[in-house]
């Protein structure tokens, strides 16, 4: 059981462990009859492996932040509780963001282990949410991503509250022809789209062997629509009409041949 969250009545019923041994300093009671060794950092994987222990055999899923992380999409706040839906009549726990809904089978998957809400249904649930506006363009960005859907008709589905994420990040994704890889570059591109900085494709730098080292994003810019009140004579070396951002990628696992 070192190095994971577990069912105490579980492992006290497969002799793996006694109830005095639970309750001693080496494990330590994350949620009701769910445990994790002391030494193991309850980080929001952990809390929500074992939020989904708790609700798993009444039918619970992860969802929102705690669905994006095992769908590859890391893009919740570090504060970010574990959050799960139930079909109904559990109360609620602390330290768990509990929602009461019956989930379609359409809209659930499996990763890690765990039942929890697919990337579309996962990205309509925290677009609908009120979250600050780019927080909630940065997940439903990075689910999109992951989960080959359009952004935007995920939006237009948010009943409750799109209206914020919708309008946001409309500039950003009909312009774009890729989705962002990072919720940094997100962050990023929504600033760009708030001010009408006009996108271009996103370049990719390989060295000799063809490896991709860095993608570059360039950002034409618009002359200004305010007279300068000094004139002053610019550098031909200079090159003010555009900006770029670089995306640095990994070589560590490349396999880039020795020199």
């Amino acid at each position: 059981m070192v190095g994971a969250v577990f069912r105490g009545s579980e492992a006290i019923r497969a002799g793996e462990l006694t109830w005095e041994r639970l309750r001693g300093p080496a494990y330590r009671r994350v949620f009701p009859d769910v445990y994790a060794p002391a030494e193991l950092s309850l980080d929001l994987v952990a809390r929500s492996r074992a939020a989904y222990l708790l609700v798993r055999d009444s039918g619970g899923v992860l969802s929102g932040y705690s669905a994006a992380l095992p769908l590859g999409a890391d893009c919740a706040p570090k504060d970010a509780p574990a959050e799960v839906i139930v079909p109904g009549g559990r109360r609620s726990c602390p330290g768990i963001r509990v929602q009461r809904a019956t989930i379609a089978p359409a809209d659930m998957t499996t990763a890690a282990g765990c039942q929890l809400t697919n990337p579309p249904r996962t990205a309509w649930d925290l677009a609908r949410r009120r979250l600050p506006t780019v927080e909630a363009v940065v997940a439903v960005d990075a689910l999109a991503r992951v989960g080959g859907f359009d952004p935007l008709s995920c939006c237009s589905a948010a009943t409750a509250n799109p209206v914020h994420v919708a309008a946001a990040a409309w500039p950003m994704w009909s312009r774009w022809p890729t989705l962002a890889e990072s919720p940094m570059e997100t962050r990023l591109r929504v600033a760009l789209a708030r001010v009408g900085l006009p996108p271009k494709p996103r370049f990719a730098v390989h060295d000799e062997y063809g490896f991709v080292l860095a993608r570059v994003t360039w950002h034409t810019l618009r002359p200004s629509s305010r007279p300068s009140t000094t004139a002053r004579p610019m550098s031909t070396a200079a090159a003010p009409s555009s900006t770029t951002s670089a995306t640095p990628c990994s070589r560590a696992t490349a396999g880039r041949p020795s020199a």
